[in-house]
């Protein structure tokens, strides 16, 4: 927050929640980034049909599918094995996917998942037949339950990108001459003021809140209630919702101390 005007009857501050709207707008642009990804990139099921041509040859077709668009198929010639690979994430989580051999290269059945009893399955099934007499074979499979649960938690950071984008800029004045304090929330809700007599505000103070780097603050108002000719703290009331360092918050608070106290 900063002081933008000040005479010696009124005083104003601004705050504008920048870190709130860059967040909020990088959430929202890598999750409809992904959700391009999850639709056009990403296949959603798979099929696997092969054809014994000799006793050791086989000619196999594997179909992706995906949300929008054709699907994209590959010929896969002479098939060795189908092995699980095991994917460990940062904090030890699993997921499995099942990758089919070939003389000439490795190739994706679907994306990862967390099920390894369905990747075993599919892989147990392709074995089988690699080592069997079976003519042909024919593998479908889908992970719509993934697609479900990858759009949940996109619209869960959309829509908490946008209420980051939605945060107000706080204008905050002081008015000597109208014996109140008018603060303005502008956001793309609308407005909204609040107005205090300026008698009742005991001082601007900051709040301070524990944090793992350190110390962070935000201002708030002091308002005191008067009773039997004496003044006791009635409650405080938060400027804006942020915090920042204490170097900013503190040539505030001297500054509009002074201005109401002059």
């Amino acid at each position: 927050m900063k002081i933008v005007a000040k005479t010696a009857s009124r005083l104003e501050m601004k705050h504008f929640p920048i870190n709130n709207w860059c967040l909020g707008s990088l959430l929202i642009v890598g999750s409809l980034s992904f959700l391009i990804y999850l639709i056009f990139f990403m296949a959603v099921a798979a099929s696997l049909k092969c054809q014994r041509i000799s006793k050791l040859g086989l000619n196999c077709e594997l179909s992706h599918f995906y949300l929008i668009g054709k699907p994209h198929k590959q010929n896969i010639f002479d098939i060795q094995e189908a092995k699980i690979h095991t994917i460990v994430g940062n904090k030890g989580s699993r997921s499995y996917k099942v990758i089919i051999s070939t003389p000439f290269g490795n190739y994706d059945f679907l994306p990862s998942s967390s099920n390894y009893a369905e990747n075993e399955q599919i892989a147990a099934q392709i074995n089988e037949f690699i080592y069997s007499q079976k003519s042909s074979l024919s593998i479908k499979q889908h992970r719509l339950q993934n697609y479900f649960f990858f759009l949940i938690i996109i619209s869960g950071f959309v829509i908490f990108g946008y209420f980051l984008c939605a945060s107000p800029v706080v204008n905050c004045t002081f008015y000597k001459s109208l014996n109140k304090v008018v603060i303005e929330h502008k956001g793309l809700g609308g407005v909204m003021i609040e107005e205090y007599p300026l008698e009742d505000i005991l001082k601007i103070d900051r709040q301070e809140r524990k944090t793992r780097s350190g110390k962070s603050y935000r201002l708030v108002l002091v308002l005191r209630l008067p009773m039997a000719g004496s003044s006791i703290p009635l409650e405080t009331i938060p400027i804006h919702k942020d915090y920042t360092d204490a170097h900013s918050t503190n040539n505030i608070v001297y500054s509009v101390n002074s201005f109401l106290s002059s």
